[in-house]
């Protein structure tokens, strides 16, 4: 897959299933240490911020519109 922040991400898809409760559990990983783990790990930290700049258009820093 190809994450629009971070680029490539190669990913193991494994499946689980549990026959008595007729559910199935999907598990995505990537190898320890790989580059695809680092960017999963830099989505981790980024997922959680808001990137869209404020006030003044595309790339303004909210330190130099503020006196705006």
């Amino acid at each position: 897959m190809t994450h629009p922040m971070v680029g490539p991400i190669e990913m193991h898809c494994n499946l689980l299933v549990v026959p008595d409760r007729d559910q199935l559990m999907v598990l995505f990983t990537a190898d320890p240490g790989s580059p695809s783990q680092q960017a999963l790990s830099l989505l981790s930290v980024i997922g959680t911020q808001d990137m869209t700049p404020e006030n003044g258009g595309p790339g303004a820093s909210p330190l130099h519109s503020a006196g705006r």
